[in-house]
């Protein structure tokens, strides 16, 4: 990454796009802190991150690449790991797994699931701290045309439970339908971040070109 600046406006769908190395994966994994060492500042409401030691991650949820799970135990099992890990509640968890509809497989083993259905496991692993920001690394990567509607209506519901997210990806019918804004990295550089009106007022612009036609 290099000189990339851009804000994030609470409440919203912010998109990351880029080819692949262009940056986006290396700005989340910074986020989440699985890369430290890094030059430049990163705020959380006017505060370093670096500064706040990890007491700011309570504030994110993160699913970064394909989540992993122990496949031979159930949802809920995976989560009740997780949960032990973080020292989070197990009340939360019957919760999440209606919040992600897998409510009905929380007794069945991972192994059992479809590749959506782990992504969206993967989703409440984010969020069973409720956490305030969810940083989501092409959440639709490998799903298909199904996987891809249940998905982004789930990323829009916890949107409306007033959550602030941002996703990578390269699929631009996600963009169109889910973002209100998005930030364009191309070998880590910022070449463009705009809301999606801006966007829209720019490609309303109908470049119309004459065309001599022979008549046979």
């Amino acid at each position: 990454l290099n000189d990339v600046s851009f804000d994030v406006s609470p409440n919203s769908i912010h998109g990351i796009l880029g080819p692949n190395g262009s940056g986006k994966s290396t700005f989340m994994r910074i986020l989440s802190g699985l890369i430290k060492t890094y030059n430049g500042s990163i705020l959380l409401d006017g505060v370093e991150i670096s500064k706040a030691s990890n007491k700011y991650l309570k504030y994110f949820g993160f699913m970064i690449e394909e989540p992993s799970f122990y496949e031979f135990l159930s949802a809920e099992e995976n989560l009740k790991i997780f949960c032990r890990m973080l020292d989070y509640n197990f009340k939360a968890i019957e919760e999440t797994l209606h919040r992600v509809d897998l409510i009905d497989w929380s007794k069945i083993k991972v192994e059992n699931f479809s590749y959506g259905m782990k992504q969206r496991l993967g989703i409440a692993q984010a969020i069973l701290h409720d956490p305030d920001i969810l940083i989501l690394d092409e959440p639709n990567n490998g799903l298909d045309p199904k996987g891809i509607s249940e998905m982004n209506k789930l990323i829009e519901s916890l949107q409306r439970e007033g959550k602030t997210i941002c996703i990578s990806t390269h699929i631009l019918k996600d963009v169109e339908q889910l973002c209100d804004s998005v930030t364009v990295l191309k070998k880590g550089k910022l070449i463009l971040n705009a809301s999606m009106e801006e966007l829209v007022e720019k490609n309303n612009l109908i470049n119309i070109k004459s065309k001599k036609i022979k008549l046979v």
